[in-house]
Order: C-alpha cells, then structure tokens, then sequence
C-alpha cells in the first residue's frame, strides 16, 4: 500500500526518548535495580501484571509503585534508568512532571512512587506511565519489515497493515521467522497533533520536537534524544 503526501498534510519531527546509561551522569547504569521490600514482589505478582499489561495502564493495585530502591552509586537524575517496567514508561522527577504536565496527549498518566536509596526515602518521583498511542491512522501510514537495530536497518520491505490488531498479528509471524526484524511505520500518520506517542507493537517512546525543545530548554538530567528514521505526518 502507497499513500502520497498531499499539501494538507504536514511533517512533524519527532525524537525517541530514552535515559543515559552514562555512569558519570547517573552514577550507576542502572539507576533502580531492587524493591525495598522483596517479599511484596512474587511470581503471583508477576502473573497478574503481565496478564493486566496489554495495552493498558499500568494496575497500581497489582504493582506497589512505592517498593523500588536506587542503586547506593546512584544519582537523583530527572529521568531514572530502571530494570523494571521499562515497558511501561519512566521514573521521572517533578522537575519532569511540571514540563510534560500540559504536552497533548491522550494515553499516559503519571503516577505517584517511593524510591528509596540506602533505605532512606526519596520524595518527589513519580512514573510516567505511556501505553499505545491511538492517533495513528494505520490505513493512510505505511509500513515495512524491517530490522529491529536502527543501525541495521535498510528501509525494508513494505507490508499492508490496517489496524493495531492487523499490526500484533503480522507481527508475530515476522518474529517467529527473523527474530531480529519487526514491522516499523515508514510513514506515521496521526489524526491529531500529539506531543506524545508509543507505537504499537513497539517499546520506543517518542516526543514532539516541542517537548524535546521544553526539557533542553530546562536543561533536566540522564535524559537522552535519538533521531529516528519514522517518518510522522498531521492529517489536518
């Protein structure tokens, strides 16, 4: 499937989010890397939060958001890396909080959280908690197979796909043949403006270039940009 770019349709810059793995700017590669308490954190747990993740927020009723410990090298960057829910989005500060706390978006929440550091609490984080984006409109986008590294990838070869459930299914079959490919949107087309997206069938979080703007603008801590190669367009 073919869509062409018409004049009513316009380019937005998008970056992947991420946080630094440098340790001289976040004291330790993994920021949150144990519960304060291991005993609340069991395989039933486990169980229901995957059972619960699909596309949906994050059950704070199945996972105690106040059990997470830094590691004793860290520091208290503005965005944490952590070994866990890293699919669900990240532990920010409230630095973080205040700058996102007006970006246009419909599918993220933020969360309260304890950290602790050498047992001692730490106040003023919270989770930033991202699921699906829902602005895409999947039959003007197009997309393609290709490899899962972006330095790998070569533009791939383009692939029909209708909807979020189309997406999962042909997904899988993919995988299940190259393990090192997915399907990527070559052209992301949203029905709306959002400052915000996670693609489906994909853990990579992307900000607006707005956003990105605001964050540099006040110079927030562990917080890395990417260029990506999708390319995002409003259909206004």
């Amino acid at each position: 499937m073919t869509y062409s770019i018409e004049n009513n349709i316009n380019m937005i810059k998008f970056f992947e989010i991420t946080y630094s793995v440098d340790e001289k700017i976040m004291g330790s590669e993994s920021q949150i890397n144990d519960f304060f308490d291991r005993s609340n954190f069991t395989k039933q747990v486990i169980d229901l939060y995957q059972d619960n993740r699909k596309n949906t927020f994050i059950n704070d009723q199945i996972i105690n958001l106040h059990n997470f410990s830094l590691d004793k090298k860290s520091k208290q960057t503005d965005i944490l890396s952590s070994d866990y829910l890293k699919l669900d989005g990240f532990f920010i500060s409230e630095k973080f909080r205040e700058v996102i706390k007006n970006a246009i978006a419909h599918r993220f929440r933020v969360l309260d959280t304890t950290l602790y550091k050498k047992g001692e609490k730490i106040d003023n984080y919270f989770f930033l908690n991202i699921i699906n984006t829902d602005s895409i409109d999947y039959k003007k986008s197009s997309f393609r197979v290709d490899a899962s590294p972006v330095k790998w990838r070569d533009g791939g070869k383009e692939i029909e796909i209708n909807n979020e459930d189309d997406l999962f299914s042909k997904n899988w079959e993919v995988i299940m043949d190259d393990p090192t490919m997915k399907i990527l949107p070559k052209k992301a087309i949203l029905k709306e403006y959002v400052d915000i997206i996670k693609l489906a069938n994909s853990n990579s979080i992307y900000f607006s270039e707005h956003l990105k703007q605001k964050i540099e603008e006040k110079k927030l801590t562990g917080v890395v940009f990417e260029e990506t190669d999708i390319e995002f367009y409003l259909d206004q």
